[in-house]
């Protein structure tokens, strides 16, 4: 009985262990970095993390790093029911943060306001800097087409004279 008992919990254990999902491998990897780093650097308590001035020289001195977690609710099929359900996915990235400016300090409304009247900012100056450089590429491939029908343009000019000349 207890080699049966044993044989069911090993076949047991063995289709239960499974491969992970994306998502599950996403969160393992974003965890274990810290963890390593944790383990390799030690984990140290920093009391002057409450002083803005001193957080925000942090970041900028690349000292501490802010990391990025984005979530979307998907539809999938549960294996066992065969039921489509709506599931949060988390994607976790080891990507830096380099651009802190859309960190702020916040007491009041009114700091809470301008804050997010400088996010929208940035975000509208992101964009504008897209068009920008989309404008230029336009431009430089509009001048490049430009160039192409000049050419073809000679090109033809110079056949029509050639042909005509050997007629004449």
């Amino acid at each position: 009985q207890y080699e049966a008992a044993l044989e069911e919990y090993n076949s047991s254990v063995n289709t239960n262990a499974q491969a992970f999902d994306g998502e599950q491998e996403m969160q393992i990897a974003f965890y274990d970095n810290i963890f390593t780093s944790v383990a390799e650097k030690g984990w140290v308590e920093d009391d002057m993390i409450t002083d803005p001035e001193y957080l925000n020289n942090q970041l900028l001195n690349g000292t501490f790093n802010i990391t990025k977690m984005e979530t979307k609710t998907v539809e999938e099929e549960n294996e066992s029911t065969g039921i489509i359900e709506k599931v949060e996915k988390h994607n976790y990235t080891s990507d830096i943060a380099l651009n802190c400016s859309n960190i702020f300090q916040v007491n009041d409304d009114t700091e809470k306001a301008l804050s997010k009247y400088e996010y929208e900012k940035s975000i509208i100056n992101e964009k504008e800097s897209r068009l920008d450089t989309r404008q230029q590429n336009l431009t430089t491939e509009l001048s490049a087409i430009e160039q192409m029908m000049k050419s073809i343009e000679e090109t033809k000019k110079n056949n029509i004279e050639r042909t005509f000349s050997i007629f004449s």
